[in-house]
């Protein structure tokens, strides 16, 4: 039940996170300049926000850090009670499953054997997991992503998830 549901939030955390952004406006324009960049921008909207993109994905799932100050909240007081037993579990665990993403994005494992730069070299986004840590009715879940989209251009962040009424895990919080 546990690798099911893994699968499942993982593949819809994917196609959050795995999305073309438009790009900025460039650096020292403005006036007329501007406003015709956001008009240029606004249509071809449609065509950054369908591109297809190149999804790196670290097939090692880490560990929780129990010491980590974002755990701090009250959501997750709430919620590690039923959990701290799992995220105490040490055992490592690698994705062994199929990425199905809904967008027609490129999935590609890492090799971890390479060093960091040359591991994402030609993905424009690079997707990190931790270990997916359940409730005991497997209701709800809580996993802690690494989003980059480059060198200097990333973030961590912890997703709380519930299963909604028609069985298909959904995002209710993210810190």
């Amino acid at each position: 039940m546990e690798d099911k549901n893994t699968k499942e939030i993982i593949n819809v955390l994917v196609d959050k996170y795995a999305k073309p952004l438009t790009p900025p406006p460039p650096i020292g324009i403005s006036g007329k300049e501007y406003e015709q960049f956001l008009v240029d921008r606004k249509s071809n909207k449609n065509r950054w926000l369908n591109k297809k993109m190149e999804v790196a994905i670290d097939p090692r799932l880490s560990m929780f850090d129990m010491n980590d100050k974002y755990l701090d909240t009250i959501l997750f007081k709430e919620f590690i009670g039923t959990v701290q037993k799992r995220i105490q579990n040490k055992d490592s665990k690698r994705i062994d499953f199929e990425i199905t993403p809904t967008r027609s994005n490129v999935i590609s494992f890492l090799d971890t054997t390479l060093v960091s730069k040359e591991k994402y070299r030609n993905s424009d986004v690079l997707l990190a997991f931790s270990r997916v840590y359940f409730n005991d009715d497997y209701s709800k879940a809580i996993i802690k992503v690494h989003f980059n989209r480059g060198w200097s251009s990333g973030f961590l962040v912890y997703c709380f998830l519930e299963k909604g009424k028609n069985g298909n895990w959904v995002l209710r919080y993210e810190k």
